[in-house]
């Protein structure tokens, strides 16, 4: 991922895994180009680290945008589906990796929305750690079809699992 823009997207809990990474590409900042985190929950109880959301929105080291459902929100935030912040993104297909991590519906919205910008398969990273049950390959619950995503995740590569439609539709 090193000298390429990163477009992280981030739902509900899928904000652990993507902080994370996050947090990674931020101690090395000057061996990323742009860094985008697009934020989405149910309302403002629901974001996790509210500290650290804040702190990278006014940081200047990323385009850090969030989204909550609830219209009544006290951040002041559109009240939409993460997926809406997709809509005015200016990236850059050719140099863009993007990472994605919440619930399934999310995946279905954001991941058309990211190759109608032009990423391609091989560009496209997703979580599937919402599979995992036992964590060490033993309870067989994380499997879908010849994958054990305990074993071989949690995150894939679009390219390596877009045959296996169950893998984003539960």
């Amino acid at each position: 991922m090193q000298g390429k823009d990163l477009l992280l997207v981030a739902g509900g809990r899928g904000l652990l895994a993507i902080r994370s990474l996050l947090l990674a590409v931020l101690s090395q900042r000057e061996n990323f180009g742009r860094v985008t985190l697009l934020c989405g929950a149910r309302d403002i109880g629901a974001l996790l680290f509210p500290d650290d959301l804040l702190a990278w929105h006014h940081s200047g080291l990323l385009d850090c945008r969030i989204t909550v459902k609830d219209r009544q929100n006290s951040w002041g935030v559109p009240a939409v589906d993460v997926g809406y912040l997709c809509k005015d993104l200016d990236i850059d297909p050719q140099r863009t990796i993007a990472a994605v991590s919440g619930p399934p519906e999310m995946y279905r919205q954001v991941n058309p929305l990211l190759f109608r910008m032009g990423l391609d398969d091989d560009s496209l990273y997703l979580n599937l750690e919402r599979h995992m049950k036992c964590g060490l390959g033993k309870c067989g619950k994380c499997r879908i079809n010849n994958i054990c995503v305990c074993e071989c995740g949690p995150i894939f590569a679009y390219s390596s699992i877009k045959h296996l439609g169950e893998a984003i539709e539960r």
